[in-house]
């Protein structure tokens, strides 16, 4: 997932100014990673159990952004 953070970092060097922006960041990154996940799972993944975590990926992801630009 560390690559998908950095990814989201060099998107918008201003996202830790502008909360709106970090947050879109951490849920398209999210989103990346739930259709990378579904497309190279060897078994059926759950999509409706991905959806529901999704916020908490995000708020997972938008942290992890935050920390690393202090």
């Amino acid at each position: 997932m560390t690559d998908f953070i950095k990814a989201a970092k060099m998107a918008s060097p201003a996202y830790a100014n502008e909360p709106k922006a970090a947050r879109s960041h951490a849920v398209a990154t999210a989103l990346e990673i739930i259709r990378a996940r579904a497309s190279s799972a060897s078994t059926d993944v759950n999509l409706e159990s991905e959806f529901k975590n999704l916020s908490k990926f995000a708020d997972q992801i938008q942290s992890a952004m935050e920390s690393g630009s202090k």
